[in-house]
């Protein structure tokens, strides 16, 4: 019976399908495990991290609703606030109650869903309290009334403080235990990363190993020149750029005028390619932005990418030049402003004089609208300047 050959094709396809089994595996595995975690996750994204923050919406709900019951009886003009309470009553709150409402039967812990009723209800009574004081005081002769004015104020200090501050403090205490929740949910999801992160490690490390065995058996078969082009493409691969003599004087002797042959000629141009790439990047990073370049083809995409980068980093750095002179003319004509101030004279000189020469302008004038109650407004010419000159004009 004939032996088998191990031809270097049989080996590559061996490797492969070796690999392949490999990797299969891995996948089986990590499905495995995703799977083993895809409940704790859907849990923690649809049901915990909603509820916490609806929670925590309600917490600043319930701050909201104090500052601004507080604002209606101690603030009497500010519209604002008194329509963002209005709001929250009759628009915020319902919204945050539906959401509670349809994640509460998701919820495993009954005591907990018991307890967001409570809450719903209590606030609901301060709501009700908050309603009576805002009927309390809604004209401008409510305000005036000092009784209604002190009732008012009695019920924000006896009801409404009490109870929001109860309120805050049951709240945190179940956004807490919802915070545990969602913290023992992430603690399960990443036991399982890591045991998917175990197994892919040791998973990857035997095939890396195996690989490695594999690549040395192979390249037993690999001809001579073959192997010298291997050394030229390594050299390559990390960077290293041989020099032209050397090179050229090995491919003369190793190889002949065949397909290798042509293999070493396309190698060598690359290597010459790289050389003057590398030289231009060399360039673009000192900040020539004038340096020249020629692609090696049409279709060379590092070396467009290098001249689109090049043009691009031009523009940026003209853009930053633009924008650094912004910047340092608003700092200088801050600090103007500052020193200045204390005439309106003196300060109009000194504004139209640093900013004709910042400008490189060469004459301007300076005017500032006057409003009197005795004639119509009109403008006056506070400051002139012509050639570094200033000039004492009056204009009306």
């Amino acid at each position: 019976m004939k032996k088998p050959r191990f031809t270097i094709g049989r080996k590559i396809f061996g490797g492969f399908i070796f690999l392949i089994t490999i990797f299969i595996l891995n996948a089986a595995v990590s499905i495995f495990t995703i799977n083993k975690s895809k409940q704790v996750i859907s849990e923690s994204d649809d049901v915990i991290a909603p509820s916490v923050k609806a929670i925590d919406e309600f917490i600043l709900l319930v701050t909201e609703s104090k500052m601004l019951i507080t604002n209606w009886v101690y603030l009497q003009n500010n519209r604002d606030d008194k329509e963002a309470l209005k709001d929250l009553h009759n628009f915020r709150y319902p919204e945050l109650k539906n959401k509670l409402t349809s994640l509460q039967p998701q919820w495993e812990d009954s005591l907990q869903i018991k307890k967001v009723d409570s809450l719903m209800i209590d606030f609901e009574q301060l709501i009700e309290i908050e309603k009576d004081v805002m009927s309390q005081l809604v004209s401008f002769e409510d305000y005036e009334d000092a009784m209604l004015k002190w009732q008012a104020a009695e019920a924000i200090e006896t009801e409404v403080l009490p109870r929001t501050q109860a309120l805050k403090e049951s709240l945190y205490q179940l956004s807490n235990l919802k915070r545990k929740e969602a913290n023992q949910a992430q603690a399960s999801i990443i036991d399982a990363a890591n045991q998917m992160r175990n197994i892919t490690f040791i998973l990857g490390s035997f095939t890396i190993i195996i690989g490695l065995l594999g690549a040395l058996w192979v390249a037993r078969g690999i001809t001579r020149p073959i192997n010298f082009l291997k050394q030229l493409i390594q050299s390559l691969s990390k960077g290293e750029l041989p020099e032209k003599e050397e090179g050229q004087a090995d491919k003369n002797q190793k190889f002949n005028d065949d397909e290798v042959g042509d293999m070493a000629v396309a190698v060598d141009d690359l290597v010459n390619g790289l050389r003057a790439t590398s030289g231009f990047a060399e360039q673009i990073g000192q900040g020539n932005y004038q340096a020249h370049f020629s692609p090696l083809s049409e279709n060379d995409v590092l070396g467009n990418a290098l001249l689109d980068m090049r043009d691009n980093l031009k523009k940026v750095a003209e853009d930053d030049k633009k924008r650094n002179w912004a910047t340092e003319g608003a700092a200088k004509f801050g600090e103007i402003l500052r020193k200045h101030n204390h005439s309106v004279s003196d300060l109009s000189s000194t504004i139209l004089s640093n900013l004709l020469k910042y400008l490189g302008a060469n004459q301007g004038g300076l005017y500032i609208v006057q409003n009197t109650e005795s004639s119509e407004p009109y403008m006056t010419l506070e400051s002139c300047f012509a050639w570094d000159r200033k000039k004492y004009v009056e204009q009306k």
